[in-house]
């Protein structure tokens, strides 16, 4: 693979250097005050019980009788109703006021306007593409790009061309060369970044970049902080002459805030090359550091009008942290022969629509010949799931291809729940046998693609800050099949007989599937 070792390293290098910045590091205190508070609550409430056990337990049946009913008629999904029901019955004196905390939004307002606000003019920006609108022939493309248009605030762009890549270290060396290639600016938002061969080397070239005259911007999420990167990084980068923020910077009060985090993952040089899809900027992702056996990821690079929408997105939440306001000047856009549509798309917990799960849904409900997903996760709501049994039943070669070896135990246990209602239905369930699967792919009769960072789960559907890129291009679509077909090969079949005579070994799964919603 492309590139040097002799990256920069702006936070303390070695294991054993992590581990002093980890004790005594900001995140340890900020966790330390946490469970300073929730202590501090807990002997309260002890407290309160001993002094008052009759009137707690009226109160607390009371309660739990009229949470009951108030869910039952809430306007949530039915899997999240009964998650919360199942976690008040069991824990009335958390799971009341924590509902209550969740959907008032408290310490999240303000970062809820602002966002709002920013997504608003950025609407505003977007330049029209009427002409690739009007050259959409296929009905369910059409209903894509207006339901995208209306709701995600995204445009249908053509003269675009793209290349989409099977595994983060295909990606990498092109990510370096466009890098070099910048002009102008370079923009990243990336949920991870740690320091490393990957993160070195394209540290290197911004801060090159950056000395020349190029406008360099990182945008990353704040749980960084805790285990990969030193609180102060964004200053650290500074110094360079590149501009950074973190995402919501975890800080020691209660807030709802933080539990929206930043799971984009966006590379922009010059509004002319953009990159998305699964990969994250950590050598696991490129296969450089072995982590939960071979690491697949994927990447999508556009190149020409579509990039804009990848520009906008990183703007739009640019602008609400750092109050920056500016759009125009970024917005020069270059085209490029091609026939494909490409409608780049951002999915925001903020809004009330869920984006990301529509977009599937008319994936799965609008093919004719197969439907076929990869995803690290499989956390599914009511509707999702019967989306994808729906397709089955009508004779779509519905394929799922999940991890065989995975990065979190209780993910794992809670994806192979939904296996015997799928398999039922006729789907086809693959387990990728040499290590984790982190790409997140839907494809559909050999013409449509979403290519992006939304997981097949209730953090990317309901909780994270999303994007993604739905696409109609035949070469593109080609390329991602044949990926799938080599996944295939690779992985293994899930058999329905063998999976019904699995004794005892879905009871952990089964368990936790109740609380699933909320997690």
């Amino acid at each position: 693979m492309e590139g040097k070792e002799d990256y920069p390293r702006l936070a303390k290098s070695g294991r054993f250097g992590k581990a002093i910045e980890m004790l005594f590091g900001r995140g340890t205190i900020v966790a330390i005050l946490f469970l300073l508070q929730l202590a501090i609550l807990a002997l309260v409430l002890m407290n309160a019980f001993q002094r008052y056990r009759i009137l707690y337990f009226c109160v607390s049946s009371g309660s739990q009788f009229a949470m009951t009913v108030y869910l039952l008629n809430a306007r949530l999904p039915q899997s999240i109703k009964l998650g919360w029901i199942a976690f008040i019955l069991l824990f009335p004196v958390v799971g009341i006021p924590l509902y209550f905390f969740l959907r008032l939004d408290l310490g999240h307002r303000a970062q809820k306007k602002i966002l709002g606000q920013e997504q608003r003019k950025a609407c505003m920006h977007i330049l029209s593409c009427m002409d690739a609108l009007g050259s959409i022939e296929d009905p369910r493309e059409m209903q894509a790009a207006f339901y995208l248009r209306r709701y995600a605030a995204a445009e249908a762009f053509t003269g675009t061309f793209a290349r989409y890549f099977a595994f983060g270290q295909d990606a990498f060396p092109a990510m370096l060369d466009d890098l070099e290639k910048a002009e102008e600016f370079i923009f990243l938002e990336y949920f991870i970044i740690d320091e490393g061969y990957m993160w070195g080397n394209i540290l290197s070239i911004l801060e090159r970049k950056a000395k020349a005259g190029v406008e360099v911007r990182v945008l990353f999420d704040g749980l960084n902080a805790f285990a990969r990167l030193p609180y102060d990084y964004p200053r650290r980068l500074e110094r360079l002459g590149i501009k950074a923020m973190m995402f919501a910077p975890i800080r020691p009060f209660v807030s709802t805030h933080y539990n929206n985090r930043d799971h984009r993952k966006i590379l922009v040089v010059d509004n002319r090359i953009g990159y998305t899809g699964g990969i994250n900027l950590a050598d696991e992702y490129i296969g450089r550091r072995i982590v939960h056996g071979l690491w697949k990821d994927n990447a999508l690079r556009l190149e020409g009008e579509a990039v804009s929408g990848l520009t906008l997105t990183f703007l739009s939440t640019w602008n609400a942290i750092g109050r920056d306001g500016r759009y125009e000047e970024y917005l020069k856009r270059s085209r490029l022969p091609g026939s494909g549509l490409f409608i780049p798309f951002a999915d925001s917990p903020l809004d009330g629509e869920r984006v990301g799960e529509s977009v599937y849904q008319m994936m799965l409900g609008n093919a004719r010949s197969y439907c076929w997903i990869m995803t690290p996760y499989l956390i599914l709501d009511g509707e999702l799931e019967d989306s994808i049994s729906r397709a089955a039943r009508r004779g779509v070669d519905v394929r799922i291809v999940l991890p065989h070896v995975p990065d979190k135990k209780y993910a794992f246990a809670l994806a192979r729940t939904h296996y015997g209602t799928l398999l039922d239905a006729g789907v086809s369930i693959y387990e990728y046998t040499p290590g984790f699967i982190h790409s997140k792919v839907c494809l559909r009769d050999d013409g449509n693609a979403v290519v992006g960072t939304i997981n097949f789960d209730y953090r990317s559907l309901y909780l994270h800050f999303e994007n993604a890129v739905y696409l109609s291009d035949r070469a593109t679509a080609a390329a991602i099949r044949d990926d799938f077909l080599r996944t295939f090969e690779v992985s293994e079949k899930i058999d329905a007989e063998s999976w019904r005579n699995r004794g005892t070994m879905m009871i952990a799964g089964g368990l936790l599937k109740l609380f699933a919603p909320l997690m």
